[in-house]
């Protein structure tokens, strides 16, 4: 009960502050600003998602079409059964909030590659700027079509491009850098060089991505985490690491690298601090004195209230310490030097670097890259790199250009008119609430949410959230890393009873240093769901299948797990294979 009084409490205080401000609110959202930064986050995420779908080019067929585990029906089933309701309005509804993919209705071979085609040629267009609007739309309904084909394959990657892509869409990213921007130059030769856009979509961008850290590392409450043991496991992941295993004199540098890794993603989001006292600087907004009152004690009403939340539930914990009253110390901490910053403008620059952009886009590409290098989990950490470009103003993005190449550098243009006209700004703005609302569902902890408020808020900020293509699930390595390493083993017994090993996981295959094979997620997603789940049976059958075209029909497939036991950091033993388990499925051929 105290819990929900806090909650509301501090939900009602953000409400009053921002009705307070609500004009400065528009401002911040609508102004017009330059295209450049969009423009290049526009062909570094395309890139990255063109390289997501070709990924999985050897699972295509396996995955994705009539000819693989699952047929359109089948898939529509079991991913869209919204789709079969009985009345016209529940139908259309399942499509409004999807998932809804074509594949679902054609699912043939042509099929597929007409789709690739398209999503393809598309998102080449998107990538170079051509009709780059119309194009962005059609590469993005094209990928999501793809991809909710079959979740078999899915990991954080996905969720980063099809979300950020939603963004993308909606800004208007072809005004630089692209043949839409060089058309309109030629032809009107007199006007500026960049034209303005909203800013709302990369504001927007700018306020996922710190939902998107600051979650992943909130969520990391497990022991390895707090030990800071957490890495070391990772590094000791057969499948997901380049070089597997640490030496044992680096295991106190694992600890802290452990922390300073949780500690950055944890408190990402304090960036969104600095990028509204940037922008407030940059346009001389000053609170009239009523108003800075009213916030000033909104603010107060609300540091109170989720102090008395995280000293109840314990959380969430920003900085990896083991108990409620710990996490209460580093939120009350954190909340006052906040404040004391935010309304002290001659608070020395020391204060205020940890608000800075710069520190925090610093961090965050370090921690993406290191991970990169030393982990071998796809795409996830370059989507994430591309995710930063938001961060950067047009003109910097500008200068940046200009020393990689000479050129597209100059001035953004300069505007003091609001996007869009009254009617708009509020229909958008009224839109964006809801978005905002439905992300602070995502990012707040559920133990935090009173399960009566979560209950009558979740259903309708969830279909927005399906609606928008932008739900989403970022508790990667979440409350723990995994301590085992399981291997998925495939054996046909043939039609004379005799079993083949297939050879589908790590103690067969061999590693890709370079490369990513899919086949890890895959094999992973299975042994999670296990035999009750949506994929084992297709798997046996799709195997059962394959081997028929070769080979004389099998009688089974049979399928097991393979645990591979990592030993803890203070063992020196080598990791162990647990003792062949019994198959955990067993599908018969005939």
């Amino acid at each position: 009960m105290l819990v929900t009084a806090c909650v509301w409490t501090s939900l009602l205080a953000i409400a009053v502050a921002l009705w307070t401000v609500r004009a400065q609110w528009s401002r911040f959202w609508f102004e017009l600003e330059d295209p450049r930064s969009m423009a290049a986050f526009r062909i570094a995420l395309t890139l990255v998602a063109i390289a997501n779908v070709a990924g999985l080019w050897p699972w295509h067929a396996m995955l994705l079409s009539s000819e693989g585990i699952l047929d359109g029906a089948e898939a529509a089933r079991t991913f869209a059964p919204g789709s079969f309701a009985p009345g016209l309005l529940e139908r259309a509804w399942a499509i409004v909030t999807g998932p809804v993919s074509l594949l679902y209705l054609f699912d043939g071979p042509a099929a597929l590659g007409l789709h690739l085609a398209v999503f393809g040629l598309s998102a080449l267009a998107f990538l170079v700027g051509w009709r780059t609007r119309a194009a962005g739309i059609v590469m993005f309904f094209a990928m999501d079509g793809l991809l909710v084909r079959n979740f078999l394959f899915w990991e954080g990657t996905e969720i980063v491009i099809r979300v950020f892509t939603a963004y993308l869409v909606c800004a208007r990213c072809g005004h630089a850098y692209g043949v839409d921007a060089w058309r309109y130059r030629r032809d009107h030769p007199e006007k500026p060089r960049y034209r303005p856009i909203p800013a709302w979509p990369r504001r927007l961008a700018i306020v996922q991505l710190a939902v998107l850290l600051g979650t992943t590392g909130l969520l990391k409450t497990g022991d390895a985490w707090l030990d800071g043991d957490a890495i070391y496991y990772a590094l000791h992941s057969q499948h997901y690491a380049r070089f597997v295993g640490a030496p044992s004199w680096s295991l106190g540098l694992l600890r802290v690298v452990t922390w300073v890794a949780r500690t950055i993603e944890a408190l990402f989001p304090l960036v969104l601090v600095g990028v509204v006292g940037r922008w407030a600087r940059a346009h001389g907004e000053r609170l009239e004195p009523r108003a800075r009152r009213i916030v000033i004690v909104c603010t107060g009403i609300t540091v109170v209230a989720t102090t008395v939340v995280v000293a109840t539930t314990g959380q969430p914990r920003l900085l990896p310490v083991g108990t409620p009253a710990g996490a209460t110390v580093v939120w009350l901490g954190l909340c006052l030097g906040t404040g004391w910053v935010v309304y002290r403008p001659d608070a020395p620059r020391w204060a205020r670097w940890p608000y800075r952009r710069g520190p925090w886009l610093v961090a965050a590409a370090a921690l993406m890259s290191g991970m990169w290098l030393s982990m071998n989990i796809g795409w996830f950490h370059p989507a994430v790199l591309a995710c930063l470009i938001p961060l950067l103003e047009g003109e910097e993005v500008g200068r940046i250009v200009q020393r990689l190449t000479g050129r597209g550098g100059g001035a953004g243009p300069s505007t003091s008119r609001l996007a869009y006209g009254p009617r708009g700004r509020r229909l958008v703005g009224g839109l964006l609430a809801v978005h905002l609302m439905a992300l602070a569902l995502v990012v707040i902890p559920s133990s935090v949410h009173p399960p009566a408020l979560r209950a009558a808020i979740e259903p309708v900020l969830g279909a927005w959230l399906r609606a928008t293509r932008t739900q989403q699930s970022w508790g990667m390595w979440a409350p723990e890393p995994r301590m085992d390493d399981p291997m998925l083993r495939v054996v046909v017994v043939d039609a004379d009873g005799v079993p083949r090993d297939l050879g589908t996981d790590l103690y067969a295959l061999r590693r890709p240093v370079l490369g990513y094979d899919r086949r890890w997620k895959i094999n992973g997603r299975i042994l999670s769901t296990g035999a009750s789940g949506p994929y084992a049976r297709p798997f046996a059958r799709w195997h059962c299948r394959q081997w028929a075209e070769g080979h004389a029909p099998a009688r089974r497939v049979e399928l097991y797990q393979l645990d591979w036991a990592i030993p803890p950091p203070t063992s020196s033993q080598a990791a162990l294979v647990v003792a062949r388990p019994e198959p955990f499925l067993s599908e018969p051929c005939g």
